[in-house]
């Protein structure tokens, strides 16, 4: 009938609303228990803090010089390759400038140099100029290693030669070291084991005979260096992988001790690449740079589709159906291939590897670096695998998360990310889509991490140098909640109006179904409904089921009429 017809809209809409009421009832519960761990995570951050004093722990603080290492000891100072061993050279392995004085190479570490320069003198002399950081000029007296009372600064030093080729090498060697050095700051890639030289485990690999193997694999970095893909073969023995290059003969060795993540990623819906990626404990040296992440992948299909070579067809042209069928075996072939393997290398009885797989259902987008990337949780971690370069953070390493820009104005929120070493800088993910707010919150909340949602985005340099130039103060503040105070009574507030929100409508579902039922018996001249002013007065405080009948009623009232013109139209 008409009338039954008319309830369907309501019935679905009604469906909606209860379960609009139920996900705002498991927000609530959230909050709730985002208010315990707030109190545990106050009670962390003050034992860990006031044991270091008003600096914090032993850890935390400003970056000094003196936590840099070019070398541990005169064991480590590499052997001179170089025919002429009393020129300036770079040790790109340990980012040090070795500078010939008296007869012998001293080295200064990439980080104490301020900036370079190069010129050229009279069409004849060529000159590099390398100035160094001093208190007062990019550093403070603090930064500065305290051995003795004494201190005396190198400001500048200058070198001169006929010969352009070595200090155009060492020049562009120290820029890059710098910008390397600069990269893995931001990134927060950088661990403790790095900053005190500590270089990966130089234990031999043990080789297996037969050994699971993948070939024809994309790796990443590339192992010759360059920007060319480079195509490899991944072998799994005893004690670690093996990636070696296709006719290259470049080898390089990942023990299973320095791996921190291993995931699979497999191609699913959207996505061209197979990938295993190793997340690394200590850096090692992939085509003369420094990197913690390797990886090796495999395309499916086509990654860039020339519109030019395209030729028109219908949807149902049986070429592009075959085409399609083709590409999801393949795809479901080699899946199961990375699988296996995978099953294989967690088979080494000397393998304490577990693969982690990230989980579809929490994939999200988001910026990282530059352009928007596909983002995904793991039960350990968060990657994005399918650019370069990639994205792997630790959870545990995760101290607290902020959600930024979070207002119902907004379609998109950023995400702050917070490391337990408050040294490192803050993680930022921006421009995320509203809609995976709530997935976000829920997931942490089952990994019990601690979150505050506020209104704008933070300074995060300006607000981590606050806290640990002061860290005692921090803590008698309140810590955090110091700092987000109004967000989290912000919070607190829409918790009450959302148990508010479902008392009260509950109460009216009845009075709503009356109201539905009886719509058929709606007098079409009763007009004074339509008026502006007055109808968004008696608006003012309705539930929603009583807005959804109202509208329902207006909509009945608009086809009736259009239903009478008809008539008149057709009469005449």
């Amino acid at each position: 009938t008409p009338g039954g017809g008319d309830q369907v809209p309501a019935r679905a809409l009604r469906a909606r609303t209860q379960q609009t009421k139920e996900d705002m009832r498991k927000l609530a519960e959230i909050e709730e228990k985002q208010l315990e761990l707030r109190k545990k995570k106050f009670e962390e951050i003050k034992a860990r803090f006031l044991d270091g004093g008003g600096r914090g722990a032993k850890h935390l603080g400003p970056r000094k010089l003196a936590e840099y290492k070019a070398y541990g000891n005169e064991n480590e100072f590499p052997g001179v390759s170089d025919p002429r061993p009393m020129r300036l050279q770079l040790d790109h392995n340990r980012q040090a400038l070795l500078v010939p004085v008296s007869g012998s190479l001293v080295p200064f570490h990439v980080s104490t140099i301020k900036s370079v320069s190069r010129q050229t003198v009279d069409n004849r002399f060529q000159l590099l100029r390398v100035n160094f950081c001093t208190p007062g000029n990019g550093k403070t007296h603090d930064d500065f290693p305290a051995n003795t009372p004494n201190r005396v600064f190198v400001k500048e030093m200058t070198f001169r030669s006929e010969q352009r080729e070595n200090l155009d090498v060492v020049c562009r060697g120290i820029k890059e070291a710098q910008k390397q050095l600069k990269n893995e700051e931001l990134q927060g890639g950088e661990s403790a084991a790095r900053r005190a030289g500590a270089p990966a485990s130089t234990e031999p690999l043990q080789l297996l005979r037969p050994f699971p193997c993948l070939r024809d694999l994309n790796v990443r970095p590339n192992i010759g260096g360059g920007s060319k893909k480079s195509l490899g073969t991944l072998e799994a023995h005893a004690n670690g992988f093996r990636l070696s290059g296709k006719g290259t003969g470049e080898k390089i060795d990942i023990l299973y001790s320095d791996i921190k993540h291993a995931i699979f990623e497999p191609c699913t819906r959207g996505k061209q690449l197979i990938v295993l990626h190793f997340h690394l404990h200590r850096a090692i040296t992939v085509g003369k740079k420094k990197v913690f992440d390797v990886q090796a992948n495999t395309e499916v299909g086509v990654l860039v589709d020339d519109l030019s070579m395209r030729r028109a067809g219908s949807a149902y042209d049986p070429d592009e159906i075959l085409e399609e069928q083709n590409e999801r075996m393949m795809k479901a072939r080699l899946n199961t291939l990375f699988k296996d393997f995978c099953k294989q290398v967690e088979g080494i009885k000397s393998c304490p590897l577990k693969f982690d797989v990230p989980v579809e259902d929490l994939a999200f987008q988001g910026v990282v670096h530059k352009g928007m990337i596909d983002l995904c949780f793991g039960s350990s971690m968060l990657c994005g695998l399918q650019e370069f370069p990639p994205i792997c953070i630790t959870l545990d390493d995760i101290d607290l998360v902020v959600f930024e820009r979070c207002t119902n104005a907004l379609r998109e929120f950023d995400l702050a990310l917070i490391k337990k070493d408050y040294e490192e800088p803050v993680i930022r993910i921006s421009t995320i889509p509203s809609k995976h707010n709530d997935m976000m919150r829920h997931f942490f909340a089952q990994k019990g991490l601690t979150w505050y949602s506020n209104a704008m985005n933070l300074n995060w340099p300006r607000v981590m140098k606050d806290v640990v130039s002061d860290t005692k103060l921090f803590v008698e503040q309140g810590g955090w909640d110091a700092w987000f105070a109004s967000a989290g009574s912000d919070s607190e507030e829409d918790a009450a109006e959302s148990s508010d929100f479902q008392g009260d409508s509950d109460d009216e579902d009845d009075d709503d179904d009356d109201v539905v039922e009886d719509g058929d018996d709606f007098a079409p001249d009763d007009d004074d409904d339509d008026s502006g002013d007055g109808e968004d007065d008696s608006e003012a405080g309705l539930s929603w089921d009583e807005l959804e009948a109202r509208a329902e009623k207006a909509d009945r009232k608009r086809e009736r009429s259009r239903s009478r013109d008809r008539d008149k139209a057709s009469r005449a």
